[in-house]
């Protein structure tokens, strides 16, 4: 045997080299070796038309001791224009084998070669889409994680901007607090009345003034903000532009 991969590694030639070289030093002369005395035979090729050298088919006819006694093991080799047809009994298995022509031969090669072209240029055209694909769903990704920064930031700059809002809604309340403080104070340095008119500010205790500790003014505070000069010294209260008094409101 002369191809390593046509039956039995151990029973190829020694020299199978050489031999296969001076097979193909003549392209088309050989088509097909046979040998025998295989242990479950066996088929390969020898494709070397691409190197210009033509292609050899290698069989390796099954050996008739491995069957059992009474079963038959042989091969009928018939020889036609283009083919060598081998029609197995037994443990041989029927194998056709074809022997185009040099012309035929080169015109496979050059189907072979536009088929492998053909599928490169699939392969390559998959590979360009898949890339093309991966770049634009990166560029998506980029785009929603862009957007995304932008709508919390939008957020972050709403949620800045109302609480400077709030904070100048305070200080515009405290300067006019101020305002009406300083008024009253010169209103009281003019002659009038500090105390006949009060405002509610809430129910935190004021961070500055004087707080008031009149009770009876407390609960007329529930009833009313306002009051006469005579209602007023009616209560002996003691006030600034500044004072502040603690009001309990009443229970329903």
């Amino acid at each position: 045997m002369v191809a390593r991969q046509g039956g039995d590694g151990d029973l190829v030639c020694w020299n199978y080299r050489q031999v296969m070289d001076v097979i193909f030093s003549v392209s088309g002369v050989v088509v097909c070796c046979v040998s025998g005395q295989q242990l479950n035979g066996g088929y390969s090729v020898d494709d070397m038309t691409r190197k210009g050298r033509g292609r050899v088919h290698h069989i390796a006819i099954r050996n008739a001791i491995s069957e059992p006694s009474g079963v038959a093991c042989f091969g009928i080799l018939e020889f036609f224009e283009n083919s060598l047809v081998i029609q197995g009994y037994g443990g041989v298995n029927s194998i056709i084998v074809s022997c185009p022509t040099d012309k035929e031969a080169r015109i496979l090669l050059a189907k072979e070669a536009t088929q492998e072209a053909q599928l490169k240029a699939k392969s390559e055209l998959h590979q360009q889409q898949e890339f093309f694909a991966a770049k634009q769903a990166n560029e998506l990704a980029l785009k929603v994680a862009m957007e995304k920064e932008e709508e919390a930031a939008l957020v972050v700059d709403a949620e800045m901007r109302k609480q400077w809002l709030i904070a100048e809604e305070a200080a515009a309340l405290e300067r006019k607090r101020e305002q009406e403080r300083l008024a009253a104070f010169y209103a009281g340095e003019a002659g009038l009345v500090v105390g006949l008119k009060w405002e509610q500010v809430g129910t935190d205790k004021p961070h500055s003034g004087t707080e008031v500790k009149n009770s009876a003014f407390a609960t007329a505070l529930r009833e009313k903000l306002e009051f006469t000069k005579e209602e007023f010294k009616r209560f002996q209260v003691n006030v600034s532009h500044n004072s502040y008094i603690k009001v309990v409101p009443l229970k329903h």
